[in-house]
C-alpha cells in the first residue's frame, strides 16, 4: 500500500489494532534524490527497495502516526516525532519541523504489513530481519553502515529546527 493511501479515514478503519510489524519500502528514482544506499537491499516488484523495518503494538495507530503526524515544535523538541519522519526530514536536508516535505517523500513510499499474536513475536521478526536484511534507514538494533551517517543527518535536521525562532 503506497503511504499516501493511510491518510484516507477509510483505510484507516480497515488496517487492525493488533500488534505486528511492518515494510517500508523506497524507488529506486527516490532513493536516489535522498542518497539511500540500496544496494543489497530486498526489492519487491511495484514497490521498490525494503528500507525500514518496525514493529507496532497496535498496526493502524503507527502507520497512522508514520503517515499523518504533524511536525510540531513541542514533538521536535520533545524527541516524540515518529523515528521515520525525523530520518526522511534528515535524508531531504530540511528542517525536522518541515510537515510537507516528508509527507511527500512519504507519499511516494509504499509500506506492507503483517499481524502478529503479540508484540514479542513482532520484536522477534524485526530482530530477525535486522540480522538478515539490509536495512539502512533503520537506527536501533541496526548495524547497516548507513546508520552513522544517518544519525548525523538527523541531528543536522534537527539543529536546523533549533536554530529557528518560534
Amino acid at each position: 500500500m503506497q503511504g499516501i493511501e493511510i491518510r484516507s479515514n477509510d483505510i484507516q478503519k480497515e488496517i487492525f489494532t493488533q500488534p505486528g510489524i511492518y515494510r517500508w519500502y523506497i524507488s529506486e528514482a527516490l532513493a536516489s534524490q535522498l542518497n539511500v544506499p540500496i544496494d543489497g537491499c530486498e526489492y519487491r516488484e511495484n514497490m521498490g527497495y525494503m528500507v525500514y523495518v518496525g514493529i507496532a503494538k497496535s498496526m493502524r495507530q503507527r502507520l497512522v502516526w508514520h503517515t499523518t503526524q504533524k511536525h510540531l515544535p513541542s514533538a521536535v523538541r520533545s524527541g516524540f516525532l515518529s523515528t521515520l519522519r525525523q530520518t526522511l526530514a534528515g535524508l531531504a536536508k530540511v528542517s525536522m519541523d518541515d510537515t510537507e516535505t516528508v509527507d511527500r517523500i512519504i507519499d511516494e513510499m509504499f509500506v506492507e504489513f503483517e499481524y502478529c499474536i503479540s508484540k514479542e513475536e513482532a520484536s522477534q521478526l524485526e530482530k530477525e530481519y535486522f540480522q538478515s536484511a539490509c536495512l539502512p534507514l533503520n537506527i536501533m538494533g541496526n548495524t547497516h553502515h548507513f546508520r552513522k551517517e544517518l544519525k548525523r543527518l538527523r541531528k543536522e535536521s534537527k539543529n536546523k529546527f533549533l536554530a529557528k525562532e518560534y
